[in-house]
């Protein structure tokens, strides 16, 4: 089994075990064309998965949609989840195995979430895992467009939710997400248009 950071083995047997994030990996006569984009609120993820989804034809899956619809499911706002997805490992651990499920039932798409990559690579699944990030300022004015937030509550925001989605991956499955080592392609948003980036996507699948 894949060791992601330097946590002993007995350290981890503290954890959730990472064995409910895997699963079989669905057989295809022709080659499969999976890419994975995770990363930081604001790094500009969506745009880049809508550009390559435009370019290759593929189905876009995002983590974001499958919790929203788990919160639909549990007759509860987006707010209200993602509470209690605060305190319950048992809703990180759900959206994961269903964001498995999808990647090996869809075979070829773009699918974009934090823990995508890092689903791909404990399952062995044949994915062009991509990284993309930025300096939090750059992030944080983004996230401010896009709300239509002031500066102060979306850099609380981005450091309580960053600071949570670590602690708890960490905490379930032993990743530390600041672990780059599994992603073929880690890329700085700040410094690359989004079609360059693209681009830069497109190249590393040829």
């Amino acid at each position: 089994m894949a060791r992601l950071t330097k946590k002993k083995d007995e350290d981890r047997e503290e954890t959730a075990p990472r064995e409910s994030l895997r699963g079989p990996t669905k057989a295809s006569s022709t080659r499969a064309v999976r890419i994975t984009i995770s990363g930081p609120p604001g790094s500009g993820k969506s745009t880049v998965a809508g550009l390559l989804r435009d370019r290759l034809g593929l189905e876009v899956v995002s983590a974001g949609d499958i919790f929203r619809g788990m919160a639909k499911e549990n007759k509860m706002t987006l707010e209200e989840f993602s509470h209690l997805a605060e305190k319950s490992w048992d809703i990180d651990i759900e959206l994961d195995k269903r964001m498995l499920a999808t990647i090996n039932e869809s075979g070829s798409g773009i699918f974009e979430g934090r823990m995508t990559g890092y689903i791909c690579y404990l399952n062995d699944i044949d994915a062009l895992k991509i990284h993309i990030s930025a300096p939090t300022n750059i992030r944080q004015r983004r996230v401010m467009k896009r709300e239509s937030k002031d500066h102060d509550t979306v850099l609380k925001e981005m450091r309580e939710r960053e600071t949570s989605e670590r602690k708890r991956y960490n905490s379930i499955y032993g990743y530390d997400l600041g672990d780059l080592a599994i992603y073929d392609l880690v890329i700085d948003s700040s410094t690359q248009k989004p079609q360059e980036i693209a681009a830069s996507i497109l190249a590393k699948l040829e």
